[in-house]
This record gives C-alpha cells, structure tokens and sequence, in this order.
C-alpha cells in the first residue's frame, strides 16, 4: 500500500520533504553497487556486448565521449572521417 499525498500541505511551509542527502545516498549506494559489479564482471561483459551487440557497443562508447572536442582557438579538431566497413576475410590496402 502506498501513502497518497496531502496536496493540500505538499509544498506548504512546515513539510520538511525529503530528509536532506536522501538522494544523494541513493545516488552513492547505486554507483558504489555498479562499481562492485564492474570489478567483477566488466571486461567479461565489455567483451560479450562487444561481440554480440556491437550497435550497443558502439552506442556506449559515443555516450562516454566529449559530445564536443574543439582546439585551442575553437576550431574543429577533426574536419572529416572516413569509416570503411571490411567484411572478414576482405583484407584491403586503404594507404594504396
């Protein structure tokens, strides 16, 4: 059974809320749980995603990246990328 809340007092002067650092703890306890786990298993798992679900693979090396990477001056970094797909076994020279 969940409580309702009274929206008549919900953001009233008086209602403490949330004990403070509530989230914060939560927040902790997860990361300190995914970090436990990765100890134990992640480059096990890194490896079988890796194998088994590239796109997911991918996805989340793109999600670790810098969304923008600029020079000193603000230029672009990188002006172009050229991406060649290889089947296996299609060994290519792209330096010819």
């Amino acid at each position: 059974m969940t409580a309702t809340p009274n929206r008549s007092t919900q953001f009233q002067p008086g209602n403490p809320g949330k004990p403070k650092g509530a989230r914060h703890k939560m927040s902790a306890l997860f990361v300190e749980a995914m970090c436990n786990d990765f100890e134990k298993h992640g480059e096990k798992t890194i490896e079988r995603v890796r194998k088994d679900d590239p796109s997911t693979y991918l996805k989340v090396i793109a999600s670790l990246l810098p969304k923008e990477i600029t020079g000193e001056d603000g230029a672009p970094l990188i002006t172009g990328i050229q991406v060649t797909l290889v089947r296996p076994g299609d060994v290519r020279d792209n330096n010819a």
